[in-house]
């Protein structure tokens, strides 16, 4: 993915959208992946939605297992497998022999919620290794995807939120910082050490490390860089 394009190819960028008019079941869209098979995977309040470029189809990944809460927060594609994020589990689905996701049968790893969580996984990022890193308000979690026989693990603390603090946005860079937000503002660890990036104070809810090294971080303030010790809005 690039960061920018020239004028000429952003004028002669067609850009189209769907909505519940065109068969999107809602219009709350919480996270969004591609599979190796061409289909886009869409998280919503109400299952998981699949998108061919024509046509919608919703699905609940935790029917069988007899959940009945459908909302999720993360989907991706790592490992030969699909997976989601919900409020007490995260689900996955093989691929078949042609190496497609049309016929999804979901597999359901318990994940309870802690005291300090509130909504259960909230994002999903796969890792330079293929294994998932999983954001909760309570905390960052790792979760092992190249177990082939039985199920794999369930997901396991990479580390917990400051106290009284809720996790809000959470992105593990090239580089292999790993930045995330809280009430407090911005932090970033790299092996073992936290360190508070400095800027304006305010709760991140989606990062991204640009390839320079430099970190891009959105609130309801708006849209920040920052890049050493300036931020610029």
């Amino acid at each position: 993915m690039s960061l920018a394009a020239s004028p000429t190819v952003l004028e002669d960028a067609a850009i189209r959208s769907w909505n519940v008019t065109n068969g999107l079941p809602e219009d709350s869209i919480y996270s969004l992946g591609e599979s190796p098979d061409g289909n886009i995977w869409i998280a919503i309040r109400d299952g998981l939605v699949q998108f061919d470029g024509q046509t919608f189809r919703l699905m609940q990944p935790a029917e069988k297992a007899g959940i009945r809460d459908n909302g999720l927060g993360g989907v991706a594609a790592a490992g030969g497998k699909l997976w989601v994020g919900a409020r007490d589990y995260v689900g996955y689905s093989p691929q078949d022999a042609f190496h497609s996701f049309t016929n999804l049968d979901f597999q359901i790893i318990p994940f309870p919620r802690r005291f300090g969580d509130r909504f259960g996984v909230a994002s999903v990022q796969i890792r330079p290794d293929g294994n998932l890193l999983l954001r909760r308000s309570d905390g960052a979690f790792l979760l092992d995807t190249s177990i082939q026989s039985g199920p794999p693990l369930p997901p396991k603390l990479l580390f917990s939120a400051p106290p009284g603090e809720s996790i809000s946005g959470l992105h593990e860079g090239r580089s292999g910082r790993i930045w995330y937000s809280t009430q407090s503002g911005i932090k970033v660890r790299q092996g073992w050490d936290f360190k508070p990036v400095t800027g304006p104070n305010f709760q991140a809810t989606a990062m991204v490390e640009a390839r320079d090294g430099t970190l891009w971080a959105f609130a309801q303030g708006g849209l920040y860089h920052f890049e050493g010790s300036k931020a610029t809005p």
